[in-house]
């Protein structure tokens, strides 16, 4: 949520201070702006809406600095107004911040009484006045400028990541954190003189500056950053919350901008949707070479698991992967498993036992981090990660990545198969049977292989079938078995980039309920499986005779049954009834997939639901890569 860049260079640094920021775009903003240090003041612009809104003005009065930073704010606190977009100034100081100040309404109060005017509802702009507050009671060296944010820090309560400037030190900024995603790089350059000359950068994802990297690190928790550059003076320091100097760790720059252009593709989702073919193989490659090198660590841990519980802990898209995970360690490696929501699991008061699994594509979601800190102390944990530098990654005990990529479309899709293949693998890890074992590595190899396919030859029939979506205001989705997450998980996708109200539900609950709604106006997609086929073919007939219409999504095995089991009813049928069942088959529509089993069916189940939303959503004209009110990385609570 939100995106921070902080660029110190020594040359006109505006052009790459909103590249940086275009690439934070699709971690979901409704304004952005910038700040400049220029003649020992600051300058600011903003923006509400898309960043090209401040392009725009910075196209018609530009700006021109070597130190320079920018924000694009996703609302908390105050509207989408210019008022409210940072960054946020106070007489000499500037900041801009992602993350929550839980603390912020008495500190307001506080420094209202000390003379502060606030201009925003923002609880950002405590922070700048806060640090003022302090700056002014000193003689304002570098020195002091440390120990005023040293003082700020202490008095904030809640995860934050800041980064600051002074208008009377324009040649320095400063960056501090405390459980909010921050990293900075550094990049080596030599002027025409030969002389080797330094530029820095600062984001909370370090997407934003990673062409321009060769070294870069990530800001631990509380921890204070200082860069300095001027006419004499070339560093960066680190410091703790005592102001002593720490070691600076810089690491090479491994990531690579390759995955963040559409190339070819219309929208990022598109390609991402494209892309799970190999991110299916490449992540089932590097966690089966994983699981060998930590077979140890990994018995240990499953060991003690099947002894008491396994405990699976996410957030969104996240938590439907746990749910089908659930599924599967329990039929297959009989481990008592439960599946939680990150958010519920930590103001519920649970009873603690086992060991922990923790989710998160970006492994900066708050609430997965905060309910890993809950339980780190005393159980093993594990997390599943899509970026092996995120906060979660570095507090887990096991750690295991996908290797979806950058997942830039605010739907998540390879991110979610990758993470089943994390599970799955595991699951394999865990199960003593051989044939069992090669059966599931085979369908995933399957899978991944014919899924490109799959998505070449059957595009046409699910645009079809979206547009006529489109129509509707509501949908129900039904699964049974590992199908049910893949239900919820369809719906989910539908609410985010089509603004539909949709609902999953396990099917076997339809009766209790659910089929209330169900006429001519409520559109069912129901996912079949070949071992709940009779089951869930009864909903289906239950929906068509409630005027309901289906979609379903079964596998070519599974089509051949339904026929042969409408064929034979449709013969025993009096041709005078009010509703033969003839009828009732022309409110059916079919998306058939290949036959792999029950493993490989789960990902060409996926695959259907993410294409179903995201042609209803073209049909309708929706933002696709970045829905309405949604971020990418949910970084507060």
């Amino acid at each position: 949520m939100c995106g921070i860049v902080g660029f110190v260079t020594h040359k006109s640094v505006m052009k790459k201070l909103m590249m940086g920021l275009q690439t934070l775009e699709y971690r979901g903003y409704d304004s952005a702006g910038v700040a400049i240090m220029q003649n020992n003041q600051i300058i600011t612009r903003k923006a509400v809406g898309k960043l090209v809104n401040l392009a725009n003005s910075l196209q018609l009065a530009p700006l021109d600095s070597n130190i320079a930073i920018g924000h694009t704010r996703w609302a908390t606190h105050g509207g989408a107004t210019e008022n409210n977009a940072h960054p946020h100034v106070s007489s000499s100081v500037v900041v801009v911040h992602n993350g929550i100040i839980e603390n912020f309404a008495c500190l307001r109060d506080e420094l209202e009484e000390q003379g502060f005017k606030f201009k925003s509802q923002t609880d950002t702009e405590v922070i700048s006045h806060l640090i003022q507050f302090y700056y002014d009671q000193s003689q304002k060296t570098c020195s002091d400028r440390l120990k005023s944010l040293q003082q700020s820090f202490n008095r904030l309560k809640g995860a934050f990541a800041v980064v600051v400037c002074f208008s009377d030190a324009p040649t320095e900024m400063f960056a501090f954190a405390r459980g909010s995603p921050l990293s900075f790089g550094v990049r080596n350059t030599q002027s025409q003189d030969q002389k080797v000359q330094n530029e820095y950068y600062i984001a909370s994802d370090p997407l934003a500056f990673s062409q321009w990297v060769e070294q870069m690190c990530h800001l631990s928790d509380n921890q204070i950053l200082h860069i300095c550059q001027g006419p004499d003076t070339d560093s960066y320091d680190l410091y703790d919350m005592s102001l002593n100097k720490i070691q600076v760790k810089l690491e090479q720059n491994s990531l690579s901008d390759q995955f963040v252009n559409k190339g070819s593709f219309a929208h990022f989702m598109l390609k991402e949707i494209n892309e799970q073919p190999r991110a299916i193989l490449d992540t089932l490659a590097h966690v089966m070479s994983l699981i060998d090198q930590r077979k140890e660590s990994l018995d240990q841990y499953f060991n003690k698991a099947r002894e008491t519980q396994l405990n699976l802990i996410a957030c969104g898209t996240s938590y439907h992967a746990c749910l089908v995970a659930k599924y599967f360690f329990e039929k297959y490696a009989r481990i008592s498993t439960t599946a939680e929501l990150a958010s519920e699991f930590l103001y519920r008061s649970p009873v603690l036992k086992g060991n922990y699994c923790f989710v998160s594509q970006s492994g900066e979601t708050r609430d997965t981090i905060a309910a890993h800190d809950m339980v780190s102390n005393q159980y093993q944990t594990m997390a599943i990660v899509n970026v092996p530098t995120s906060q979660l990654a570095r507090k887990a005990n096991i750690v295991l990545t996908t290797q979806a990529g950058p997942e830039i479309g605010v739907a998540s899709t390879k991110a979610f198969t990758s993470q089943l293949v994390v599970y799955l693998a595991l699951c394999m890890s865990q199960i003593s049977d051989a044939q069992t074992k090669n059966s599931f590595k085979q369908q995933l190899t399957i899978a991944a292989t014919t899924l490109g396919e799959y998505l070449q030859f059957h595009t046409t029939e699910i645009q079809q079938l979206a547009q006529h979506l489109s129509k509707y205001k509501s949908m129900t989705y039904l699964g049974r078995g590992a199908s049910f997450p893949i239900a919820l998980e369809g719906a989910l996708k539908l609410k985010e980039i089509c603004y539909i109200h949709a609902e999953g539900y396990a099917a076997g609950e339809l009766k209790h309920g659910p089929i209330a709604l169900i006429d001519e106006q409520m559109p069912v997609v129901v996912f079949v499986s070949e071992e709940n086929l009779e089951k869930i073919m009864s909903n289906v007939q239950e929906v068509l005779a409630r005027n309901g219409k289906c979609i379903v999504v079964l596998n070519s095995a599974c089509r051949e049954l339904f026929d042969e089991s409408y064929s034979s009813k449709a013969s025993r049928i009096n041709s005078q009834m009010e509703s033969p069942i003839l009828d009732q088959l022309q409110k059916l529509s079919f998306l058939v997939t290949p036959k792999v089993g029950e493993v490989g069916d789960l990902f060409f189940q996926s695959v259907v639901l993410q294409m179903l939303a995201y042609y209803t959503a073209l049909e309708l004209g929706v933002d696709v890569d970045q829905p309405r009110n949604l971020a990418k990385c949910v970084t507060v609570e």
